[in-house]
């Protein structure tokens, strides 16, 4: 079950503020560094999270493409953390493994392109997760999903009240 699916997913104050990332894609694997921003509801603070996946999947068109997101979210993405039952977010849950999950991307008239994808935080099991769905910029025109592995460095935790 998804971080936007219904039913034991909780939602925490944390919300997606920016997720910036970039990295090439070969055939359907892909390595990939970035930041994932988030913004706490009540206080302010920011956290902000290093991290870098490496992801494998099924892609068509491009054998070799260069790609830039720079998600803010979509009136259609609920972003904030979901947690599961019993399970606190934060700037304690960092450094983790996770997740990254591609349901699709779509580039067809470069450079814009819409990307569906979430991170899971915790490894093997998910502790919780974020939609990051949002607008990127593809070198060429491609399509494909695709899943993999990421590693999330320590937040850095900026601001608030």
């Amino acid at each position: 079950m998804g971080p936007r699916a219904a039913g034991p997913w909780q939602r925490t104050p944390w919300r997606l503020d920016a997720a910036r990332h970039g990295g090439s894609l070969l055939l359907a694997a892909a390595a990939v560094g970035g930041r994932l921003s988030l913004r706490h509801d009540g206080t302010g603070q920011k956290l902000v999270v290093p991290f870098a996946f490496y992801s494998v999947g099924v892609g068509h068109d491009a054998v070799l493409n260069d790609a830039l997101c720079c998600a803010t979210g979509w009136a259609e993405s609920d972003t904030c953390v979901r947690v599961r039952p019993g399970r606190e977010f934060g700037p304690d849950a960092f450094p983790c493994l996770g997740y990254f999950v591609n349901l699709g991307m779509e580039s067809r008239q470069p450079p814009a392109a819409i990307d569906r994808a979430f991170f899971l935080f915790g490894f093997p099991t998910p502790f919780g997760g974020i939609d990051v769905t949002g607008w990127f910029s593809m070198a060429l025109r491609s399509t494909g999903s695709m899943m993999g592995g990421v590693a999330f460095s320590e937040g850095v935790v900026r601001g608030g009240r």
